[in-house]
């Protein structure tokens, strides 16, 4: 059975869609930054505000404006419609996701006929780790690269010339822009590639023209965003400041490259090594590569890669991988090197899949998340303040409490307790197994200033893992599931603990 012939192909595609389907709500476990993105859409839903609700102290109660608004109203709206939860919280990321294929799949193939060589290197990006395991964290960054790559695909198409394309390549690119401004990395390529269009072109003032009508959408959206929230700005600056005081707490870490990575740069690294040595430089930088190499070039020197944010250039990484493997094929005919080039990184990234899903099939009783949903609804009463892991945010707003983190966001562990306590009042306190385990004085802070009686034990269901469970993302998350302890707060006079 050849995979690389159209009917298995598509079959290929389909159940590869299906699996992310079917995944979705299972891996990862509830996580942080998903709740961080739903808490604040959740506010959209409700108030048509940008509020962090989970942690009210984040930017000294200030709105969430970090981010533009493009993810929280798709993702207020279908919270709104279709109700709160790990589902409705992925279903954006993973629909961009898989956009994200067809516009890469456009871009690397355009206008050149298919090789083998270049569908395997396709299939190596479907099934890379890093990214596939992106496509459900709950987060903006896979819908921003999409309304870029989009943009990108249209900006090449405007080449031919035409103007339309890189209008709505332009609007694309600044819509992208107030869904993460991260995306700006990508910026500079974009303007050096325009510069260079204008000044070896013999219309030179008509094409200074149209791309003035790319970069207005460009600078006039954001702005527009920027007034609307801040209103001058001076405010917008002092927000900044604001911004940059709490984020500097958070990123004081050394910048690194997730492991899965690692694979696809050596492929990259050894694929440029034998392009050079048998090209020249002139040859191998056409108008495409160029572009996506300043993208890759200013994302190391501009972003702080913490992990998830690597998710915005592992695209670039194949689309080059693609240019360069056409570029080497139509020169030599020669196919043989490519296979022995690609072929470590595509088994490698087969492996992990099928390594991952065997597992998330394996321990999936540990994942559902109707069994937290249930034990909430049974313990707790509606309308009750809940304190806890981010792992019982869904369980607790839809059991009708409300939900705050113990343990985020800033300016410390204290602080938090104390507004926990004071302000917010909690009637109970739900600590997962993962959260004690990774900060084990937690429990002893709360405890020293509340009387805590325990209610009872989420454990987790009596399924072997398999020892694979170390190779895949989220091991972390994945030995302790859902379980945990629930407490609840004692209140009144003789209340405090002695």
């Amino acid at each position: 059975m050849n995979i690389l012939k159209p009917k298995f192909f598509i079959i290929f595609i389909s159940t590869f869609c299906l699996i992310h389907i079917f995944t979705l709500t299972i891996s990862p476990i509830v996580w942080q930054d998903e709740t961080f993105f739903t808490s604040i859409s959740n506010s959209f839903s409700a108030n048509s505000t940008f509020y962090l609700d989970v942690s009210p102290e984040y930017l000294k109660g200030l709105p969430v404006y970090i981010y533009g608004p493009v993810y929280f109203v798709l993702n207020g709206t279908i919270i709104k419609y279709f109700g709160l939860g790990p589902f409705q919280s992925r279903i954006i990321g993973l629909l961009s996701g898989l956009l994200i294929y067809l516009v890469i799949y456009l871009i690397g193939l355009r206008e050149k006929k298919q090789s083998t060589a270049v569908l395997l290197v396709f299939i190596a990006f479907l099934l890379d780790v890093f990214f596939n395991a992106s496509l459900h964290k709950g987060r903006n960054d896979t819908l921003a690269l999409l309304l870029y790559l989009t943009s990108l695909y249209l900006f090449i198409k405007s080449w031919q010339p035409n103007t339309l394309y890189l209008i709505f390549s332009g609007i694309l690119y600044a819509c992208a822009i107030i869904t993460t401004p991260r995306i700006l990395f990508t910026l500079p390529g974009f303007l050096l590639i325009s510069i260079y269009q204008i000044f070896s072109s013999k219309e030179k003032i008509y094409l200074l023209k149209i791309y003035i009508a790319w970069i207005m959408p460009i600078i006039v959206i954001p702005v527009l965003a920027i007034l609307i929230a801040f209103r001058d700005f001076n405010n917008y600056w002092k927000y900044i400041i604001l911004v940059s005081s709490q984020t500097q707490k958070l990123f004081l870490k050394i910048p690194f490259v997730p492991l899965e990575e690692f694979p696809l740069i050596i492929t990259f690294g050894l694929c440029v090594i034998l392009m050079i040595t048998k090209f020249k430089i002139k040859e191998l930088l056409d108008k495409v590569t160029i572009l996506l190499l300043l993208n890759l070039t200013f994302y190391y020197t501009l972003v702080v890669d913490v992990g998830p944010y690597s998710v915005l250039i592992i695209p670039f990484y194949y689309l080059i991988l693609i240019n360069f493997y056409i570029t080497f094929v139509e020169r030599f005919g020669n196919r043989r090197i490519i296979y022995f080039l690609i072929a470590p990184l595509l088994c490698f990234n087969v492996f992990i899949y099928t390594i991952k899903n065997t597992y998330l099939l394996a321990d999936l009783n540990n994942r559902q998340y109707d069994v937290v949903s249930n034990y909430v609804k049974t313990n707790i009463p509606s309308n009750s303040h809940v304190i806890g892991d981010e792992v019982y945010y869904y369980a607790v707003l839809n059991a009708g409490s409300k939900f705050q983190y113990m343990h985020l966001h800033f300016p410390s562990l204290d602080t938090i307790e104390n507004y926990r306590r004071k302000v917010f009042d909690y009637d109970y306190l739900f600590l997962s197994d993962r959260l004690s385990q990774r900060d084990l004085n937690i429990y002893q802070l709360y405890a020293k200033y509340s009387t805590l009686e325990k209610i009872g034990r989420l454990e987790k269901p009596k399924k072997r893992i398999l020892p694979i469970n170390k190779l895949i993302p989220d091991y972390d998350f994945s030995v302790f599931g859902y379980s945990g302890t629930l407490y609840k707060r004692k209140k009144g006079i003789n209340s405090h603990p002695k």
